[in-house]
């Protein structure tokens, strides 16, 4: 069965170290060799039209989820997730 074009996509992600980013950084992992974060970033830009779910777990601090809430805000159809 194919995708419809408003099917949410959804990403998921676990981080066990949320202190190996800073403060006020989103805690996804964004290397050249694992760019997680900027394909959740390209897909958004892509599919503009579909919700961009992004399902996240692990110990945040309060500037990291402030800077999950700003990537909300600069890419309205990315929806964050909290598991926890």
């Amino acid at each position: 069965m194919p995708l419809d074009q408003h099917t949410p996509l959804l990403f998921q992600w676990f981080e066990r170290n949320p202190s190996r980013f800073g403060e006020n950084q989103i805690p996804i992992i964004n290397t050249q060799q694992n760019p997680y974060l900027n394909n959740i970033i390209n897909a958004a830009i892509i599919e503009k039209e579909r919700t961009i779910g992004v399902l996240v777990d692990g110990n945040f601090s309060a500037g990291q989820k402030k800077a999950l809430a700003k990537l909300e805000k600069q890419y309205e159809n990315i929806k964050v997730i909290y598991n926890s």
